[in-house]
């Protein structure tokens, strides 16, 4: 999808004759859709059935679209809903079928995407943009910068290194392709799961005509490359990087999004900074990025943190407000998913994404995926699905989201007196207090509200350096680490209280409550404040 600033949407989408086993003649169209209008037919892009030797030989594969909203077709000034629109381009990998055969290539439009052609509209013949015809690498995306200059990016998974070409006269003509980044691709499914993984690179450019190319790579491992690399120094890194990871075994690789970063127009870059800013060693993998007018970043990627076996997916997105120096995590799913269930199978074998995307302003970012949480719903919810369903998020950029503004990083404060514990024949009940501060910007979009959203109370039984904890189901678990509490849900927030009616035997017992904010803060245990010890005789 690409909009320009007319109000105008464009869909470019791949054609597969025969369905995607049948492999041969993928053609690519466009949709339009203006204002008050329904969408077009499909207008086509490229097309390989012209012939029997291009239909049964060729595929388009890995297409995306741009619109130039910086400079008309004629390099001047191109502004919103001046009835001027950009130059229009789709790139993308021109495989072959019968032999090892791929480059990227383009087409262009200089008429609101009603024609398409490379050289010349409606020529048929892409551009080529990649030197290589064996393997080029696969996944561009092309972005525009201020003057109307084009960045097209991709990822040769032969040099695991991210290539790039620049055009500065609408796509006619590029530098010679050359890699920028050296990654370690992730190119192969996860441990224990079969969907198909390929390290796709995004990228964006703000006002200043800086770029920006967000990417997976196996523990965040890359750094950038002189414009002179070496390729064949760059295969032996590639071959380097393989090995290790075979020897590292599973249990110690995992996919993290990395960015990288220039400031002179493609000729250097820096980096790679970590997007995601969890701690846990999970895999994050297969992100998209949109750059907002103010130059803020929204990156959204498939998201495995919050399952401690690291198999199950949720979303994130990830804002930057400095130019790509730090970032803040915001959680999109609500419920974490399977994805074994029916997935879209194709000779590439299990999809569980490719085609995300994400579209931002500085009021908001709406990112969009497929995924199969709905499954996880009753089967008499009117919104349970069996199947995978593309869903989205509106996410406002205010401070509470990642916006610009304070950073609440202090946790909420719990209060717990021995007054508010009892236990006897009826069970344990546990009554305090929790507050949170929160912190304040200069307006009320910039700040964020003191909330306490939860309180737990883990009621553990001392036995000598272990502990045995209060379960759900009112027994307690075996002995185990005095730090690994297990946590039970309180009712109530500011005031709140927790009963079960668990019996209590003999011994010493230690009670901890703690609170969760609207930022996610947890406070941790203090003694005399949050944390009280009874004996029961």
């Amino acid at each position: 999808m690409a909009f320009d600033d007319e109000g105008n949407a464009y869909a470019n989408t791949l054609d597969a004759p025969g369905g995607t086993f049948a492999f041969t003649g993928f053609n690519q169209t466009v949709a339009i859709k203006r204002p008050g209008k329904p969408w077009t037919g499909p207008i086509t892009v490229h097309d390989n059935r012209g012939n029997p030797v291009s239909q049964q030989n060729f595929l388009d594969d890995k297409n995306w679209i741009a619109v130039d909203n910086n400079t008309d077709v004629n390099g001047g000034p191109n502004r919103p809903h001046d009835r001027k629109i950009g130059w229009m381009y789709v790139c993308w990998s021109f495989d072959g079928t019968q032999t090892p055969s791929q480059q990227i290539v383009l087409m262009r439009s200089k008429d609101g995407g009603l024609t398409w052609g490379g050289a010349t509209p409606g020529d048929n013949t892409p551009i080529p943009v990649s030197q290589k015809a064996v393997v080029a690498g696969i996944g561009c995306h092309e972005d525009i910068g201020p003057q109307g200059e084009l960045y097209v990016t991709w990822y040769d998974n032969s040099l695991d290194a991210l290539m790039q070409a620049k055009s500065t006269d609408h796509g006619a003509s590029f530098t010679p392709a050359r890699p920028i980044a050296a990654i370690t691709g992730v190119n192969n499914p996860f441990p224990a799961q079969s969907f198909r993984n390929l390290s796709i690179p995004t990228s964006g450019i703000d006002r200043k005509g800086h770029i920006y190319i967000a990417v997976d790579s196996a523990n965040g491992q890359g750094g950038p490359l002189a414009p002179d690399a070496s390729i064949s120094k760059l295969k032996q890194l590639a071959h380097k990087h393989q090995a290790e990871m075979e020897q590292a075994g599973d249990a110690k690789v995992n996919s993290d999004v990395v960015l990288f970063k220039s400031t002179d127009g493609g000729n250097s870059y820096t980096g790679p900074i970590r997007v995601n800013q969890d701690r846990t060693g999970n895999d994050q993998f297969q992100p998209w990025l949109a750059v907002t007018p103010k130059g803020q970043l929204d990156i959204m990627y498939f998201d495995k943190r919050r399952d401690p076996q690291n198999f199950f997916i949720g979303e994130t997105l990830s804002r930057s407000n400095d130019g790509g120096k730090t970032f803040t995590d915001v959680r999109l799913d609500r419920h974490m998913w399977d994805p074994r269930v029916n997935p879209p199978i194709s000779v590439s074998g299990q999809f569980i994404g490719d085609y995300q995307g994400i579209a931002a302003d500085d009021d908001v970012a709406i990112p969009f995926w497929n995924d199969t949480q709905l499954a996880n719903l009753p089967r008499t919810d009117r919104a349970y699905s069996r199947w995978q369903e593309v869903l989205d998020a509106r996410v406002p950029n205010d401070a509470l989201h990642g916006g610009p503004g304070c950073r609440d990083h202090r946790p909420p404060r719990t209060t717990l007196r021995r007054s508010g514990v009892s236990a006897g024949s009826g069970g344990i009940r546990v009554a305090g207090t929790s507050s949170d501060r929160g912190c304040k910007g200069k307006t009320r979009k910039a700040s964020i509200p003191g909330r306490v959203t939860k309180v737990y109370v883990s009621v553990a039984k001392v036995l000598g350096k272990r502990c045995s904890f209060l379960l759900s189901n009112r027994r307690f678990s075996r002995r185990r680490s005095c730090g690994k509490r297990v946590l039970l849900r309180a009712k109530g927030r500011h005031r709140w209280l927790f009963h079960s009616k668990a019996h209590l035997g003999r011994g010493t017992y230690r009670i901890v409550a703690v609170a969760i904010d609207l930022s996610g803060n947890r406070e941790r245990p203090v003694r005399h404040r949050n944390t009280v010890v009874i004996h029961v005789r």
